[in-house]
């Protein structure tokens, strides 16, 4: 997402907060997706170390709540720059 005005006032409309708070929700899912594929994958290994078996049972449910995350902020933060619009233009 870029910050040029598109000549669309809903797309131009705090694009520099925008294009930030995409950006975040994507680092959320994809580090989320990243962890619960770690934590699976461990998961199918039997291990002799406890530190991996720890990581093992917590690490997909660390996954689990980054996706969480990323899904509340981003129906938040369009929510919020829906909410902006609407009151900054009327």
């Amino acid at each position: 997402m870029s910050d040029k005005p598109t000549g669309n006032p809903v797309f131009d409309f705090k694009a520099g907060f925008r294009s930030k708070a995409a950006t975040l929700q994507r680092v959320f899912f994809f580090d989320g997706i990243i962890a619960l594929i770690v934590g699976v994958a461990l998961r199918a290994f039997s291990f002799e170390s406890i530190l991996l078996i720890q990581l093992s049972r917590w690490l997909p449910l660390a996954g689990l709540l980054l996706i969480a995350i990323a899904l509340i902020w981003g129906f938040a933060w369009r929510s919020k720059l829906r909410d902006d619009f609407r009151r900054d233009c009327n």
